[in-house]
């Protein structure tokens, strides 16, 4: 944890997705910046939050190295996308997250201090709205414990989709022309 980190504020990478628009490829196991993304990612969120935790599924545990300060959580929901990731954690690590894709390979901390910069734990959590295309981006967003119940009900509903929930709920709202930070690899000439 670095002396800047805000205290009871969890770093989550999410992780525990298919792969399949790259043929099944592990994104977070991807050699970018000189390490694989999810290494990158986790140096990243160790200078802003207390603990940082791998999010994956059950079956992927095995295939990720992790340094002895992370915390791996499986995700107790299958095959419901990232909302599943979120909710495990939310609910076992009962913290506030800040929640980063393994496949945001252009983040940088300035991007994590303008989420933090506007962090109001009174929302259900902070998120990005790219502008320019005119998209949330909740797989870089704070989640407050408060989110809980909405992500259960939405769960329990049927519905996974993670801007529905954030549109029809109380989420602080940070408007960004910085479209870079948020492109993915959804792509295999890496």
């Amino acid at each position: 944890m670095s002396c800047n980190a805000i205290k009871g504020l969890k770093g989550v990478i999410l992780a525990g997705g298919y792969g399949t628009r790259m043929g099944g490829v592990e994104k977070g196991l991807m050699m970018i910046h000189d390490m694989p993304q999810y290494m990158f990612l986790y140096k990243l969120l160790q200078r802003v939050t207390d603990d940082v935790i791998l999010s994956l599924r059950q079956e992927q545990v095995s295939l990720y190295p992790v340094p002895e300060a992370m915390t791996v959580v499986p995700d107790e929901y299958r095959d419901i996308g990232p909302m599943g990731g979120i909710l495990t954690c939310l609910k076992q690590l009962r913290s506030p997250l800040l929640v980063l894709s393994c496949d945001l390979y252009r983040v940088e901390k300035k991007t994590l201090d303008i989420l933090l910069l506007y962090r109001d734990s009174s929302y259900f959590g902070t998120v990005f709205y790219d502008e320019v295309n005119g998209y949330l981006q909740p797989l870089c967003a704070i989640y407050e414990t408060s989110c809980i119940p909405v992500l259960e009900n939405t769960v329990a509903a049927g519905d996974y989709s993670l801007h529905r929930m954030i549109k029809s709920s109380n989420f602080r709202i940070v408007n960004t022309q910085e479209t870079l930070w948020f492109v993915n690899m959804n792509f295999t000439d890496s």
